[in-house]
């Protein structure tokens, strides 16, 4: 492991000299609508700041738009900084709303309880959220363990449907939370003793999202989970 004084000049994200610090969770998170946040703050460089720029924003706006109906939190960030985000560049805007439509929601017993708004994943999407969360984790990973992820370990990102997150449930009050500011952004991690081995929990606007893993390349080789 390197001297601290040594990984504070150093990205948590790329390795590089740092020449900034990123926050967590990101700014645009809670910026103009929540106040006295004090997030966590890692060493980074401009260059991967500058990086995931447009897919934070991608990711704002689909998360905050997710919750709209659930966080007044998120409700008041999509109609106001987002909403006008949007009106200023609406390109993304337009192209969220054509993968958007309405369907049938029901009770697991079939009964129907109107319809929701569903958004249609592409790949692109999908490979956009996930460098997002690569960010969050190699973040955290830092902050928690003072010490830089390795390039050649794997992070899996789970998205948290209801089917999951039975599953995992037994596994979340086990968890070492830590709550930034609980209508924003919290976390729960742990991890196998001796190693950097961990799992994640990703909370945005009081929802368990994500559940990430980290791990070394030859467990990630045979990692598997059966539902």
């Amino acid at each position: 492991m390197l001297a601290n004084k040594k990984l504070n000049n150093l990205c948590v994200y790329c390795g590089d000299l740092a020449e900034d610090e990123d926050h967590i969770p990101s700014k645009n998170l809670y910026k103009g609508v929540v106040k006295n946040i004090n997030p966590i703050k890692v060493p980074s460089c401009k260059k991967c700041n500058k990086s995931f720029s447009k897919d934070e924003v991608f990711f704002r706006d689909l998360i905050a738009g997710s919750r709209y109906d659930y966080s007044l939190t998120a409700t008041h960030l999509f109609d106001t900084v987002i909403s006008k985000s949007i009106k200023r560049k609406p390109s993304l805007g337009w192209q969220m709303f054509k993968q958007m439509s309405l369907v049938n929601l029901k009770t697991p017993s079939g009964i129907f309880l109107g319809k929701k708004t569903a958004y249609k994943f592409t790949s692109e999407d999908h490979e956009r959220v996930f460098r997002v969360l690569d960010k969050y984790i190699k973040g955290l990973f830092f902050y928690q363990f003072n010490q830089l992820l390795s390039n050649n370990w794997i992070i899996k990102h789970f998205w948290m449907t209801k089917k999951f997150e039975q599953a995992v449930l037994p596994t979340l009050k086990d968890l070492r939370w830590k709550i930034i500011n609980e209508n924003i952004f919290a976390y729960g991690c742990n991890w196998v003793p001796n190693t950097n081995q961990s799992i994640w929990c990703l909370v945005f606007f009081g929802k368990p999202f994500f559940y990430s893993f980290v791990l070394d390349p030859v467990t990630a080789k045979n990692f598997k989970i059966v539902l």
